[in-house]
């Protein structure tokens, strides 16, 4: 019992998005999480990833990310670099032909937010 209340809370939300867009990541700065960084953002010194920086206004992240969120998962993909990140959208995201869900998962604080988002290609203006 002492144990589960030395534990964080941990809260799983689940949001279910329909976007045209090919990346859900367009709008976003992202960077690798250190402790200098996580200081200026207010997070824990020990915190490592990959930590969205800022979220332009009108693009495919705004109403999904927020400054201070950390990227834990795209599709199976566990990011914790921005290698892992780029690796990711390339497998997931990069050569979508079809609609697809994609699984999203973020820290937000002590909750834990899984964006499933409906995806599809952008339709050619040609």
């Amino acid at each position: 019992l002492l144990l589960l209340l030395l534990l964080p809370m941990l809260l799983v939300y689940l949001l279910q998005v329909v976007k045209d867009e090919t990346n859900p990541l367009d709008g976003t700065t992202l960077a690798e999480m250190n402790p200098g960084l996580n200081g200026e953002l207010g997070l824990d010194p020990q915190l490592q990833g990959v930590v969205v920086l800022k979220v332009a206004g009108g693009s495919s992240a705004a109403g999904l990310f927020q400054t201070g969120d950390r990227i834990l998962k795209i599709g199976t993909s566990t990011i914790k670099t921005l290698e892992d990140l780029t690796r990711a959208v390339e497998k997931n995201i990069g050569k979508l032909s079809a609609a697809t869900t994609l699984k999203i998962r973020v820290a937000r604080g002590s909750v834990v937010i899984e964006f499933r988002l409906s995806l599809r290609p952008l339709k050619s203006k040609l």
